[in-house]
């Protein structure tokens, strides 16, 4: 009878660690690029990623293999910069693509695994790096989860933006949305934001309409857009 019982004890219980495996396997898996920005992606953000199911309750992932190819070149052809536009201090990001925010005065680094690469201006300096190709909204197309960095040579102050964008197919252009935020300056506490994606990959018909305010003339005060930085110098250039 003790044996039975015992016998009884030992099933239950593996019962229990099926049902907590099947548990926690049932989040979706990621491409995953850089094993390490990713993990820290989670970190900083886990209820996002949670609720998306790219990370279990202990902050562990699904890691479906690293996916074919570099994809340096592609964000900087493909990857329009535009995203940058409505954040304060990247206005030299004026361009369709991040190759055509190029200055005379830029220099183009590329990331020895091919998988991302950075800008140096004499103001700051970007860098954008592919962290993972998941499936973002469950739509079953693909979306390029990146982290973009720029660094503000004055001011001692470094932002790092976490953006998603459609996989572009093709030779057409794709989009990027921020989906959050970090904030750097010197040995202060880190701000993280993170930012609404509810409208993430719905067209336009799909969104609410945007709420227009009409003002007359002399109002309000209205800020000019800055200009574009037009140094002079050679275009010193590196394949990436």
């Amino acid at each position: 009878m003790q044996h039975i019982r015992h016998a009884g004890l030992i099933l239950c219980l593996w019962s229990v660690l099926l049902l907590a495996g099947c548990a926690q396997g049932s989040g979706r898996s990621a491409e995953v690029v850089d094993n390490g920005e990713y993990a820290r992606l989670i970190r900083l953000f886990p209820k996002q990623m949670q609720a998306q199911g790219l990370a279990d309750t202990g902050l562990a992932y699904h890691d479906a293999g690293k996916p074919d190819g570099q994809f340096g070149t592609l964000m900087f052809d493909r990857l329009s910069p535009d995203f940058l536009f409505n954040e304060k201090g990247h206005h030299i990001y004026l361009g369709a693509t991040f190759h055509q925010t190029l200055t005379p005065s830029s220099r183009v680094y590329p990331d020895r695994d091919g998988q991302g690469f950075a800008i140096v201006h004499p103001s700051q300096r970007l860098a954008m790096r592919m962290l993972a190709v998941v499936d973002w909204n469950r739509d079953d197309h693909d979306d390029w989860l990146m982290r973009c960095t720029v660094e503000t040579f004055r001011g001692n102050r470094v932002r790092h933006y976490y953006v998603l964008a459609p996989a572009p197919s093709g030779r057409e252009m794709t989009h990027g949305t921020i989906l959050a935020s970090v904030e750097e300056m010197g040995l202060a506490r880190p701000i993280l934001q993170a930012r609404d994606m509810s409208g993430y990959g719905r067209s336009e018909d799909e969104l609410p309409p945007t709420v227009v305010e009409d003002a007359l003339p002399g109002e309000r005060p209205v800020t000019a857009p800055p200009t574009h930085d037009k140094s002079s110098g050679g275009v010193q250039e590196r394949d990436i």
